[in-house]
């Protein structure tokens, strides 16, 4: 479980800093349940719901802050808590942050979007957070 929490990582981590992390987005029941961060969990999370799998993917990318977060994920059918943790997650670390949605769902987690029809740019929208901002 540490392992797969610090993935990408420049530095080994110390367990206070992951536990913080965990409590942080409310993973602690699942490392709980598991057995701890020393806990083996199945190849690609096997173990894991999809829920669970999100919440890890989250909390890692919380803990090894990168330049740039990818997600591909219908974020309408998501649990409000994993919305949530994103959201935290694009505010605090303040990355560039590209999501991927058929459904809209992203409204509101992101200052600009462009909207492709057919692989052509139809619409470009910039929010009022990202106009206030400069």
């Amino acid at each position: 479980m540490r392992r797969a929490l610090t993935i990408g990582a420049i530095r080994r981590m110390d367990d206070t800093v992951i536990q913080e992390a965990v409590d942080r987005f409310g993973f602690d029941l699942v490392i709980n349940r598991l057995g701890g961060l020393s806990a083996r969990i199945g190849e690609n999370g096997r173990t894991l719901s999809d829920g669970e799998k999100i919440l890890l993917l989250i909390i890692r990318a919380y803990l090894t802050q990168p330049n740039l977060l990818l997600v591909d994920v219908p974020l309408v059918d998501i649990e409000d808590t994993l919305r949530y943790a994103l959201k935290t997650l694009i505010a605090e670390i303040g990355m560039t942050t590209l999501i991927a949605s058929v459904d809209g769902g992203c409204f509101g987690f992101t200052d600009r979007h462009l909207h492709f029809d057919e692989g052509q740019l139809t619409e470009l929208m910039v929010t009022r957070y990202n106009e206030q901002e400069g």
